[in-house]
């Protein structure tokens, strides 16, 4: 009977976990599935960015081009941003970009598509069988403040989220301010500021929930009353692992 105590200790922590857990497994039972709608508006091409722009057709001397620059994407060094500088193509400071065989193109402030059908037509002048495929190479994000890597991040696609990039960056914190999340985007000669909130259920609807190459996104710290919040709420389970701790002491004290 000397470890009767300790038995009704145990029964009433299982107990309550039982509980804590049937009430959970009801929570999730509820929840429901909520359709958004995307309100993302396309990247348009800027000065400096670079472009891979891959050429087939039955021309030989055109493939030789373009296979080269291609061969050079293929051959496993996609990921080292030196090659894109040396064998991307440039959008300069007034907007054109320069293509071999057809010279300069006007393309700043189009989209991806928009530039790959351009260029398209430009070839279909002197080549009736050319395939155009068109990519931007930089892509770039740079995420600074309370994330748990900052630095600049490379991504190979077209398409990037604000949660995605918070994630590529280790995620925020735990004392990151989530609410005031800010994106600080460069385009011409302007650079705008917008804040986000990350734990608004609306989020995804809003424009600014994609990323733009060259972005930076800010993360900062939490108020030193949300802090205190914080130290708060998790000060609670360091009283109930304080109390069990001296409960179990004083049971197996009193059993002796």
């Amino acid at each position: 009977m000397k470890h009767y105590p300790i038995f009704i200790f145990i029964l009433i922590l299982s107990s309550c976990y039982n509980t804590r857990y049937l009430n959970r497994t009801k929570d999730y039972a509820e929840i429901e599935a909520i359709t958004y709608s995307l309100n993302s508006e396309e990247y348009r091409l800027q000065p400096y960015d670079y472009l891979y722009v891959s050429v087939k057709s039955t021309n030989e001397e055109i493939n030789t081009l373009y296979g080269n620059i291609s061969s050079t994407y293929s051959g496993g060094l996609t990921n080292n941003e030196s090659n894109f500088f040396l064998t991307g193509y440039l959008i300069n400071d007034s907007g054109y970009v320069f293509i071999p065989t057809i010279g300069k193109i006007l393309i700043k402030g189009r989209t991806i598509e928009e530039a790959r059908t351009l260029i398209q037509n430009e070839f279909s002048k002197i080549l009736t069988d050319a395939v155009i495929n068109v990519r931007l190479t930089s892509f770039n994000v740079t995420f600074l403040g309370a994330v748990n890597r900052e630095g600049r991040v490379p991504y190979y696609r077209e398409r990037v989220n604000i949660l995605e990039g918070i994630g590529s960056a280790g995620g925020i914190s735990d004392f990151g301010d989530k609410k005031r999340v800010k994106i600080i985007r460069p385009q011409d000669s302007v650079v705008t500021v917008y804040e986000l909130d990350l734990t608004d259920k609306n989020l995804i609807t809003q424009k600014e929930f994609y990323l733009y190459p060259n972005d930076v996104v800010y993360v900062p710290p939490r108020k030193s009353k949300d802090v205190l919040d914080f130290i708060k709420d998790y000060s609670t389970i360091i009283t109930l692992i304080t109390g069990t701790i001296t409960t179990t002491l004083l049971i197996i004290q009193l059993t002796k």
